[in-house]
């Protein structure tokens, strides 16, 4: 006897609620968002772009569970990777060859005009650019998850 099964197919059941981390890297500092996959993308935190850059974007992934990392990819108007993006690329190779980080997905998403967007978003930020990045690295995060859910 033959049986027919329906399925019911629901992208967002299918998407398991992934743990990101966005972002927003810069010479001197780098904005650090938090998010899921299924949810909201929400300013963490600045960290100081030295030489305990790595080992501190480490542990805070390994404390807050994240399994995914998106970082800001620079590009200008005409779509061209701006100076900066050297060393973004090199930062990516870095990150992935800490301990612990191999199982993690690390990707690139763009950031157009996301300190921009930012600093428009939220009132006040001008002053103060350390909320500015980590805002910054929520819109490059909240962007991603957006088009995620949207596939």
């Amino acid at each position: 006897m033959v049986t027919n099964t329906i399925f019911v197919y629901n992208a967002h059941m299918s998407t398991p609620n992934l743990r990101l981390m966005g972002i927003d890297y810069g010479t001197k500092r780098v904005g650090i968002a938090i998010g899921q996959t299924n949810s909201l993308a929400f300013p963490k935190e600045i960290i100081k772009n030295d030489s305990n850059l790595l080992k501190k974007i480490v542990d805070l992934c390994k404390k807050e569970g994240v399994q995914v990392v998106v970082i800001g990819e620079s590009k200008d108007y005409k779509q061209n990777e701006n100076p900066v993006m050297k060393k973004i690329r090199e930062f990516k190779e870095d990150l992935f060859k800490e301990e612990g980080m191999k199982e993690t997905e690390i990707v690139f998403h763009p950031e157009f005009m996301s300190s921009a967007q930012a600093s428009h978003d939220q009132d006040g930020l001008k002053g103060n650019p350390d909320l500015l990045d980590a805002s910054a690295a929520a819109v490059i995060l909240q962007s991603y998850i957006d088009k995620q859910n949207n596939k």
